[in-house]
């Protein structure tokens, strides 16, 4: 088609028997996306699986991640951080009502389809769903896993939780584009 799409490449041949996680991680990720289908979510086109290596063809994301457009910028209006915040709220509603649990949530997984031109020409996407969990034995997930800064008490607390670990995550996201 001509258009532009971005390659994660994964060399099966680096990581060994102790990275294994890392490589649970790439077929969790493949598997969610494959589950997903939203305006504010990385798409997926397709997976390519060799002897060797990985090929993740996905959306080329080239405005970069929405952390420095808002260092660039210095701060946000309240109505830009609000339409921001709306759109990724929609990609997450979406993604606990397929029953999808990120657990990630931070500004760097967060990234613009392209630079803006205005404060209404903002496209913002999730990505890196290398951590996330499809809940398909009910509302409630137990692993320590994330970025300390976004984790939600309960997760540092090393008990239970359940989608509501995200929205945690994004009142600190929303905290960081307002302050």
């Amino acid at each position: 088609s001509g258009t532009s799409r971005a390659c994660k490449i994964v060399d099966k041949q680096e990581i060994d028997g102790a990275m294994q996680q890392m490589m649970d991680q790439f077929y969790t990720e493949i598997k969610t996306l494959k589950s997903l289908q939203h305006p504010n979510i990385i798409k997926l086109y397709d997976v390519f699986i060799t002897e060797d290596k990985i090929y993740i063809v996905m959306e080329l994301m080239s405005g970069g991640e929405l952390f420095d457009y808002v260092v660039q910028k210095g701060t946000l209006t309240e109505e830009e951080a609000s339409r921001i915040v709306r759109k990724v709220t929609s990609a997450l509603v979406y993604m606990h009502s397929k029953n999808v649990i990120h657990r990630d949530m931070k500004p760097e997984n967060l990234l613009l389809a392209h630079k803006p031109r205005s404060s209404h020409d903002i496209e913002v996407k999730i990505i890196d769903f290398g951590l996330s969990k499809i809940l398909s034995d009910g509302p409630i997930a137990s692993s320590f896993l994330g970025t300390r800064g976004y984790l939600a008490p309960e997760m540092i607390q090393r008990m239970d939780y359940t989608k509501s670990v995200d929205a945690w995550a994004l009142g600190v996201i929303i905290f960081v584009l307002l302050c």
